[in-house]
């Protein structure tokens, strides 16, 4: 009997697990959700971010085409036609 009366002590009603069970089903449900969002958000941000390079990049070259179709380097000096792109300093 003695064995048994510290269990006895220890256990807890039903209204003290329903809470406990309760704040253990929320937390979990937050860290859940936190972490689908957070890599939801990430997948979406590297796809805008890649999507931004992708129009950068078209940019840019149509920018350079338009100077010249040929890209050649002269005297250190890098050239698209006849327009100087960079000239060493």
């Amino acid at each position: 009997m003695t064995l048994l009366r510290p269990l006895a002590r220890h256990q807890l009603g039903l209204v003290p697990r329903i809470i406990i069970l309760a704040v253990v089903g929320v937390l979990t449900l937050g860290v859940a959700v936190t972490t689908i969002s957070t890599y939801l958000l990430r997948n979406a941000a590297e796809d805008a971010a890649r999507e931004r390079v992708d129009t950068n990049m078209k940019v840019a070259w149509q920018t350079l085409r338009a100077k010249g179709e040929h890209f050649r380097v002269e005297d250190g000096r890098l050239l698209a036609g006849d327009h100087v792109l960079s000239a060493e300093r």
